[in-house]
């Protein structure tokens, strides 16, 4: 959930409303939304789980906002400015920048934010699965996970909806190259 922008005072990425109403973001990212309060999360009411997600680095208002509504997080979370780790009271950290890349095309069906080399949320994942214990596999992208994204040869699950993987540290994808290889294989087997 990314950029919407400012609106009125209970617009933001998510504006959780109804008193049995829940959701839960299994390594998500929300980011750069905008709100006079809780520019990534207003929980008016109902409960919000977080695992395994970004909210934060908002273009105005704070990452995390309440009213009647409750916050739960599981696994490792990040936020930018401290209100989601101060209504939740633990399993979010305080970072000051996501490090991630601008929103792009980075190859799949939807549009993301690639984390940049030096980002908090390579490899943070203490746990590659879901809040209800599910293996996570892939990307929203599609792509396979876990990688080893932060050079330390283990293979773990960064944060948010994006994968780092398969680009090495240097930017090199061999991901590509071995496509362009199986691409032009038929061509030149004997």
């Amino acid at each position: 959930i990314i950029g919407r922008p400012q609106g009125d005072d209970r617009l933001g990425g998510i504006d959780l409303e109804g008193a049995s109403s829940s959701l839960t973001l299994d390594f998500s990212t929300v980011m750069g939304n905008a709100s006079l309060a809780g520019a990534g999360v207003m929980l008016g009411s109902g409960v919000l789980s977080l695992h395994g997600s970004l909210v934060g680095d908002g273009a105005g208002g704070t990452d995390c906002a309440s009213g009647a509504g409750g916050l739960v997080a599981s696994g490792a979370n990040l936020d930018t400015d401290g209100s989601c780790a101060a209504l939740v009271g633990g399993g979010v950290t305080t970072v000051a920048s996501f490090g991630l890349g601008p929103l792009a095309d980075n190859r799949g069906w939807v549009r993301t934010h690639l984390p940049l080399p030096g980002s908090p949320a390579l490899d943070a994942a203490p746990m590659c699965a879901t809040a209800s214990g599910a293996p996570l596999v892939e990307d929203a992208r599609g792509y396979l996970r876990p990688t080893d994204d932060d050079g330390n040869g283990t293979a773990e699950c960064d944060l948010g909806a994006v994968e780092r993987g398969p680009l090495f540290l240097d930017g090199f994808d061999l991901t590509a190259v071995l496509a362009i290889a199986a691409k032009l294989a038929p061509q030149i087997a004997p």
